[in-house]
């Protein structure tokens, strides 16, 4: 079966919770899956800031989503995309025309593999880094923590010192001096 590749994106309100921004793409992936489309992928890049205001909002959610479809059945898509209050604007292209469903769907679970695997190794990279600094972290402490205990001890020994060197000095009696 041949279809032609889609990608949409659509910008949400940026005042959405997480749970409304996940309803909304449910209710997007829903039409797309009651029009016969094949969702290849759907990613969200996050609240950014727009070009110029929409709706008196400076900001969006930006959310890309591709997938496989029967040209006829965009304009249904679209018209459900301008009902949806949350959505603020939407742009919708043509990837390709006349796509293998079945390859295409294996090459996108084989990117989906690649992303995911270089995913988890920033998570690590990051992970690893935290804590590098966390263990840097715990050493300038304790290296602050030897260096005031240094200053305290320099201090007293100043102290004793001072203290010492007041004793060893002879005072005037106040009596021998009369005579």
């Amino acid at each position: 079966m041949l279809l032609r590749e889609y990608e949409t994106i659509y910008i949400l309100r940026p005042d959405l919770a997480e749970e409304e921004e996940a309803k909304v793409g449910e209710k997007i992936s829903a039409v797309l899956d009651r029009e016969g489309a094949k969702i290849l992928k759907r990613s969200v890049w996050g609240k950014k800031k727009l070009a110029y205001e929409i709706n008196k909002q400076p900001k969006g959610i930006y959310v890309s989503l591709k997938y496989l479809s029967e040209p006829v059945k965009i304009r249904e898509f679209e018209r459900n995309l301008k009902i949806f209050d949350p959505v603020l604007k939407y742009q919708t292209i043509m990837i390709s025309d006349r796509v293998d469903v079945e390859k295409r769907m294996a090459e996108q679970a084989a990117e989906n593999r690649v992303e995911e695997a270089i995913e988890a190794k920033r998570r690590e990279e990051r992970a690893a880094r935290e804590a590098a600094e966390e263990v840097a972290s715990a050493a300038r402490a304790a290296e602050k923590e030897r260096a005031t205990e240094l200053i305290a001890e320099n201090e007293a020994k100043e102290t004793d010192s001072t203290a010492s060197d007041f004793a060893d000095t002879p005072t005037a009696d106040p009596q021998t001096e009369e005579e």
